[in-house]
Formats: structure tokens, C-alpha cells, sequence
């Protein structure tokens, strides 16, 4: 995980994840995973997946277990 970005009041999350750890499918399967938990925005670049999660209910590290969910399908 590169980077963790919290709006409190959004409920928003931003994250970026490394593409030398993660893959595409990961994220991917991840988001649906997680649909009913949060909104999921994904982006990329060369070198990250950016995502912007927006929790449905307050869910304390919503971002590390995203994170972690996606690299345990990485297996």
C-alpha cells in the first residue's frame, strides 16, 4: 500500500496501491467483494490502481482490509 488518504466528514478514502503487488483482477474481484460494504471509484496509472472507497457505514480500516483482501487473492 502506497498511500491512505481520510476524509472524515466524506466518509471518503482515497488509496493507492503499488501494481508490482497487486493486480488488476485482484482489485477487481475485491470491488465486488466489497460492494455491499462500500462504493469503489478505480482509476490507474503506469505504476498504481487508485481507488476512492466511500464506506456505506463507518468500518474502521476499511483500507487495510480492501488492501489485504486484494493481496490474499494474489496466492
Amino acid at each position: 500500500m502506497q498511500k491512505i488518504t481520510k476524509n472524515k466528514q466524506t466518509k471518503m478514502i482515497q488509496l493507492k496501491l503499488n501494481k508490482k503487488f497487486y493486480s488488476k483482477t485482484a482489485i477487481n474481484s475485491t470491488i465486488i467483494a466489497f460492494e455491499k460494504i462500500c462504493e469503489v471509484k478505480f482509476t490507474e496509472n503506469n505504476n498504481y490502481f487508485k481507488l476512492n472507497l466511500k464506506s456505506h457505514e463507518p468500518i474502521s480500516n476499511l483500507e487495510l482490509e480492501f488492501s489485504n483482501y486484494a493481496l490474499g487473492l494474489m496466492k
